[in-house]
């Protein structure tokens, strides 16, 4: 049995970091999904999968409407809504499906300390944990914007604004990246793991 399985899109860049993270910590990821496209075709849950295999019955008490990036009527379980309350993916689930885990970032921390003792990914001290954290939480306004970046070049629908604050964010990320590393060769500790 895995130690967390991952729903999502598919391919998605934002669940990469926790598969790299869960291969150097050891971790069993259960990763499911589909492209974008085909999401609104999926029953979103626990065991997520195509309507093909739903009941109408099902079907028809998961049904919602869609936001941010989907339209018309997705298909989400009361389960997957008590688990995952913002209804986004990706979401990440305990083994059991009990526990759910929201945004990319929570779900690679998950991976982190689920990880084989002393890989130390998420640091060797509670500080240096929290310093990664806070490289984590930066990396946030970046991801929204670059997330409205992609959305408005898939919707063909790219602006001068929605350019320019995708860049502002990349170079404002980058520029805090860059000033860490001008006083050492590491954003958190003395050594790579």
């Amino acid at each position: 049995m895995a130690d967390l399985r991952v729903f999502s899109y598919l391919p998605n860049p934002r669940i990469w970091k926790s598969i790299i993270t869960a291969r150097l910590a050891g971790v069993e990821l259960d990763v499911r999904g589909a492209k974008p496209s085909e999401l609104p075709r999926w029953l979103w849950d626990f065991d997520p999968r195509p309507l093909s295999e739903v009941s109408d019955p099902e079907r028809r008490a998961a049904e919602r409407k869609a936001h941010t990036g989907f339209s018309g009527a997705l298909y989400k379980t009361d389960a997957f809504l008590k688990a995952n309350p913002t209804g986004a993916v990706p979401c990440a689930f305990s083994p059991d499906g009990r526990i759910g885990i929201f945004e990319s970032n929570s779900i690679m921390r998950a991976v982190a300390r689920l990880g084989e003792p002393g890989h130390g990914l998420y640091g060797t001290s509670a500080l240096e944990s929290a310093r990664i954290d806070s490289f984590l939480d930066i990396n946030l306004a970046f991801a929204r914007d670059s997330q409205h970046y992609l959305l408005a070049i898939g919707g063909r629908k790219l602006s001068a604004n929605v350019h320019e604050r995708a860049s502002g964010s990349f170079r404002s990320y980058l520029g805090a990246l860059e000033q860490a590393l001008a006083y050492g060769d590491y954003l958190c500790g003395e050594a790579l793991p």
